[in-house]
């Protein structure tokens, strides 16, 4: 192995870390209360996020609005996200990711939820961020009777 093939997958393991990483604030940060000034640098300017329990949100300041919106209506959530599969392609990458989420809205009620994330990144400036966030449900459930009984139970914010 020559040294530049060295050099590149050593480059490729760094940014696989970094996206990993990058991810991890991100669950970090919206358990902190969707602590919008540090979401705000995670995400690329162009940037796209939802699914089809919300419709996605396209901007990096209308996910930074819709964020803040959601904090009013939430008092907790703990994510935990696993499995990581990442593709690194330059200074693009697409990941995918299991998602398990608990919560508790403000009217007190509890839920459940899984989703697969599918994720599209962005290195610019030397940093990774999220271009695109698409969240696929297994269920979304409140926390009495569980998932089995009520499998997509809505977390859409009114406006």
């Amino acid at each position: 192995m020559t040294l530049e093939e060295l050099e590149k997958r050593v480059l490729a393991l760094e940014d696989l870390e970094e996206i990993k990483k990058l991810k991890v604030r991100y669950a970090r940060y919206i358990d902190d209360s969707f602590n919008v000034e540090k979401l705000r640098k995670l995400f690329t300017e162009d940037a796209a996020w939802g699914g089809e329990a919300w419709g996605m949100i396209q901007g990096r300041e209308a996910i930074m609005k819709y964020f803040a919106e959601i904090s009013r209506h939430m008092v907790f959530s703990c994510h935990r996200i696993v499995a990581p599969d990442i593709t690194v392609e330059g200074n693009k990458a697409r990941g995918t990711w299991y998602g398990m989420n608990t919560g508790i809205l403000r009217d007190g009620k509890g839920f459940w939820s899984s989703c697969l994330y599918v994720d599209e990144y962005k290195k610019m400036d030397g940093q990774w961020l999220m271009s695109s966030v698409k969240i696929q449900h297994f269920y979304r459930s409140p926390y009495e009777g569980g998932w089995a009984k009520e499998r997509n139970m809505s977390l859409k914010v009114d406006d």
